[in-house]
């Protein structure tokens, strides 16, 4: 085990570094974030020294406190990331693994809070989360900026298309002229 082990990891860290290299170079000459003109003097300095503050003032105890929202609905009012993580773990957790069906997790279910269906996943909501970005997003910075993100979704899909097709498959065919 320790040989199989010591080759998988030292698979593992070189594959990662490739990709590394793969995905900082498609970065640096793509440059998907470029043309969001967003003028960084018109951005809000105060909001991110709250933060800031609130980091110095708590200590370990109190930040581990801090991920348990008082309530479900809270932690997404505030939009505190790290509770609307905790919340989706805790709603992960008893979902089945394996061939089962993730639809067929009871106890992540969603009891009809107005309008969405009794026994629907939590999933199913990941599109109204991702439509209320594109409309902030929208709101904020105008239709323009809708071109740099797809780029940077384009600029993603085919990185990874091309990290799978050329590194991996690289990888498999050697293996496979070995075997």
């Amino acid at each position: 085990m320790g040989r199989v082990g010591g080759k998988a990891l030292l698979y593992f860290e070189i594959v990662s570094t490739i990709a590394l290299a793969v995905g900082l170079i498609v970065g640096n000459v793509v440059r998907p974030g470029s043309g969001f003109n967003v003028n960084a003097a018109s951005l809000d300095a105060r909001a991110v020294s709250d933060y800031a503050g609130q980091a110095k003032a708590q200590n370990v105890t109190e930040f581990l406190m801090h991920i348990i929202p008082t309530t479900v609905t809270d932690a997404f009012a505030k939009g505190d990331i790290l509770q609307v993580v905790f919340i989706s773990i805790l709603l992960a957790l008893p979902c089945p693994r394996g061939a089962a069906r993730q639809a067929d997790c009871g106890a992540a279910r969603i009891a009809d809070p107005g309008g969405v269906s009794s026994g629907q996943h939590p999933d199913a909501l990941c599109p109204i989360g991702a439509f209320g970005a594109m409309a902030f997003t929208i709101g904020k910075y105008g239709f323009a900026s809708l071109g740099p993100l797809v780029k940077l979704i384009a600029t993603f899909w085919l990185t990874s298309i091309f990290f799978v097709l050329i590194v991996l498959g690289a990888i498999c065919w050697q293996r496979a002229s070995v075997l």
